[in-house]
């Protein structure tokens, strides 16, 4: 807890009675015999760590960096002796950690939905394959919450990991000179008429519609085409004129 604190990270959780470095907190079997609802605290000043000692089904010991024990909560439980609903006092760090416990266990859980399954050889292997699953989820995450605030349906994760791997296979799949054959995925992004802009390249080879050489291209597609017409005849799906390009040649 003090070396999160020192790094700037807030931190509250569950912690074992033998981990609380001798805190002076209530016994357990004292507390045990305690009205449902009890709870002890101590503050290290020197630390600015707090550790709270609650008695509710069972007795449960947190420690927090940043969350104070008040104001008191109101909680509801069932109580067996009198066969209804009581309302005991839970102190505000309890309140909390129920509050927001949980996400590393949906976190595991989305990972273990759709987790990369091929094997590799090497020690390494399962340590990129985990932090490739962790970064789609995070990602994942992201979009959800970037929807939800934007007040429309997120995609499932299934359809959100479906869509990176086609912007990766598109954003690959650029135009090597010399290559004359297409993968589906590049003629999806040479006819989907999003972002195709003419402009300068690097590079200076033959137009593939016309056979000319030229320093011009699409900047997407990253193929090289005179501005007219062969821009628009490339994106429209226009065979190109094969006597031009043998006459090129």
């Amino acid at each position: 807890m003090t070396r999160l604190s020192n790094d700037g990270f807030f931190a509250l959780g569950t912690v074992r009675d033998n981990r609380t470095n001798h805190a002076p907190l209530m016994n357990i079997k004292e507390m045990k015999k305690k009205p449902r609802g009890t709870s002890d605290f101590r503050f290290d000043m020197n630390n600015s760590i707090l550790a709270v000692r609650w008695n509710d089904n069972a007795v449960v010991t947190l420690l927090s960096n940043f969350l104070s024990h008040t104001p008191m909560v109101r909680a509801k439980r069932y109580d067996r002796k009198q066969r209804k609903m009581v309302t005991i006092e839970q102190p505000y760090l309890v309140n909390e950690y129920n509050h927001l416990m949980g996400g590393v266990d949906l976190f595991d859980n989305a990972m273990n939905n759709y987790r990369i399954r091929i094997r590799g050889k090497k020690w390494y292997w399962p340590l990129i394959t985990n932090a490739f699953d962790a970064a789609m989820v995070n990602a994942w995450k992201l979009h959800c919450f970037c929807r939800k605030y934007d007040k429309k349906p997120p995609m499932s994760q299934y359809e959100f990991r479906v869509e990176v791997c086609e912007s990766i296979m598109i954003k690959s799949s650029y135009h090597h000179p010399g290559r004359t054959s297409a993968s589906g995925a590049q003629l999806a992004m040479r006819y989907d008429r999003m972002d195709h802009f003419i402009g300068k390249l690097n590079t200076r080879h033959r137009c593939p519609q016309c056979g000319g050489k030229t320093e011009y291209g699409c900047l997407k597609c990253q193929v090289n085409l005179h501005p007219a017409p062969c821009f628009l005849d490339y994106h429209n799906g226009v065979e190109p004129d094969k006597k031009k390009i043998a006459k090129a040649k």
